[in-house]
């Protein structure tokens, strides 16, 4: 069987003992399945937002998803050689669920880079540093970059704005400086995203509360926007078509009529627990659902995700996956 070593953390892992799976979504953990649903799944596609933390092929939230050499790969909506699909790099994949087994091969694979540009501050006592005028987290135990470096950061946008790493890697020859969060206008008229002041295009228009994905250049301790694309949490999915959802994130908001957000996903979940315990802003959880036929997103799972170090990676020693014959999975 093709199973993914698990990232989920003693907290997780709790459902209804008479429902197959973690919260009765068909996800399973190592040693108990391969894919979504089992044997006979009742889906068709799935969506999967998550980091990557195993290989072979590529292993996502408790997931092993296989892809080979024809899989169309894309960073920041540019595509890219699959090389750019590193370990902690954070991906949104949909994929193709074999109605038999259940197994997972993607159609197509986003890669995000949450912020690409000028480190501008270091600070090895806090482990943070400062790209542009985003804060990153790092849990490493070096950070090998100095003060001016053009960098890539992967990783969860936390609720209090700071950037939760997943990876940092010098940033590819020509590579744009770039950014994704939240955009937002302050009352003086000064745009935001993320952390960052960034000035419009005069002609852009802008829409506050949006997530966007922006390039430009980084000048006099603003980002001058060339071009700005919105984002969406959920790709365009015929909701006709039976979708299985596994979306990592943030928990932004929740509330009692069982809503929530998650890092920009709304969506109804079964019952406001984790694990068996109450749900708490903040915390990074991984939720297994479906796409309902009138397009909302339910989750009837969630669990804790087991943090790991931040991969520090350069460009000649990348650890990257390799594509397979997807005709080599036969086990």
């Amino acid at each position: 069987m093709n199973l993914a070593p698990s990232v989920f953390s003693a907290r997780g892992g709790e459902g209804d003992e008479d429902e197959k799976g973690i919260g009765g979504t068909g996800l399973q953990p190592v040693g108990t399945g391969d894919g979504v649903g089992g044997t006979g799944s009742p889906y068709h596609s799935a969506y999967i937002s998550g980091v990557v933390y195993a290989y072979g092929s590529i292993c996502v939230n408790g997931l092993r998803v296989k892809y080979d050499a024809q899989t169309p790969v894309y960073l920041n909506g540019k595509k890219v050689d699959h090389s750019a699909l590193t370990l902690g790099s954070t991906v949104k994949i949909l994929s193709s669920v074999d109605g038999v087994s259940g197994t997972l091969s993607a159609d197509r694979i986003d890669i995000e880079r949450i912020v690409t540009g000028p480190v501008t501050a270091i600070d090895l006592e806090s482990h943070t540093l400062s790209v542009m005028n985003e804060t990153v987290l790092i849990d490493a135990t070096d950070i090998p970059f100095s003060v001016g470096e053009i960098v890539s950061v992967s990783g969860l946008r936390r609720t209090d704005g700071q950037i939760l790493s997943t990876s940092l890697t010098p940033a590819l020859p020509g590579a744009d400086e770039s950014l994704v969060g939240s955009l937002k206008q302050e009352t003086d008229g000064q745009w935001i995203v993320g952390q960052t002041p960034v000035e419009m295009p005069n002609d852009e228009k802008a829409v506050s509360g949006q997530t966007v994905f922006v390039q430009g250049k980084w000048e006099g301790g603003r980002f001058i926007v060339s071009r700005l694309t919105a984002l969406s949490p959920l790709p365009a999915i015929n909701e006709k078509v039976r979708t299985y959802i596994s979306y990592e994130g943030i928990l932004e908001t929740f509330h009692e009529d069982r809503s929530i957000v998650l890092s920009g996903l709304q969506a109804t979940v079964k019952d406001l627990l984790c694990g068996g315990e109450p749900l708490e802003k903040g915390e990074r959880i991984i939720a297994m659902g479906s796409l309902r036929p009138d397009g909302t997103v339910f989750f009837d799972g969630l669990v804790d995700v087991e943090p790991e170090e931040t991969k520090i990676l350069d460009n000649k020693s990348r650890a990257v996956s390799k594509p397979e014959s997807k005709a080599a999975y036969n086990d």
